[in-house]
């Protein structure tokens, strides 16, 4: 790969890592595009050259965060599928998946959380987020075997259980005594109360 091309693709992941941080922690509308630039370390305008507006940034970033999430979500499946292990075992390994995953991508869930209060623009690209709950709940229906129904049931349920305390971990997590960095034992909490949820 000629050095150009690699410099435009840590350029272009610069201002990516840049804009998910922005945009996750003060929201679409306060963040510029000089502010994305600056802590990019380019110049105020290359956003703008790489990604023409602030929008397209913003689907670009959105893009990017679920497709990571998707993949996950397919390795996931294909780990499970070959485990060959009992469906109590594959879920503790789900419930610790989607929490270690969570708890790794803050940004991911802030957007989120950000995007389901109406924060981003007026043409936020859902798309991205349908095609993954998708797969999540596919994953699911095979992993632990249950039903489409019960599958997306229980795939709200898991996404509740995971993302709630990352998103919460200095307000109600805290508030009700939980330690918010003491993974394991919410690991242990959300598994055993899917684990009755599968019956």
């Amino acid at each position: 790969m000629p050095q150009t091309t690699r410099d435009a693709d840590r350029t272009r992941g610069a201002i990516l890592d840049a804009a998910e941080a922005l945009f996750a922690a003060q929201g679409y509308h306060p963040t510029s595009m000089a502010q994305i630039g600056e802590r990019a370390g380019v110049s105020r305008g290359t956003p703008g050259y790489f990604f023409g507006s602030k929008e397209t940034l913003y689907a670009a970033v959105l893009e990017r965060c679920f497709s990571e999430a998707r993949d996950r979500v397919r390795e996931g499946l294909r780990r499970a599928a070959n485990s060959g292990e009992p469906r109590e075992t594959v879920l503790a390994g789900v419930v610790s998946d989607y929490f270690d995953y969570a708890w790794s991508h803050p940004d991911l869930v802030r957007l989120m959380h950000r995007e389901a209060l109406g924060e981003g623009p007026a043409a936020t690209p859902v798309t991205f987020a349908l095609e993954v709950g998708a797969e999540v709940v596919s994953s699911l229906a095979n992993e632990l075997g249950l039903s489409d129904s019960n599958a997306r049931q229980f795939a709200l349920a898991l996404l509740a259980l995971t993302w709630f305390p990352v998103i919460h971990r200095n307000t109600l997590v805290e508030g009700v005594g939980i330690d918010p960095d003491d993974r394991e034992s919410l690991k242990l909490f959300a598994t055993g109360l899917l684990r009755g949820a599968l019956g």
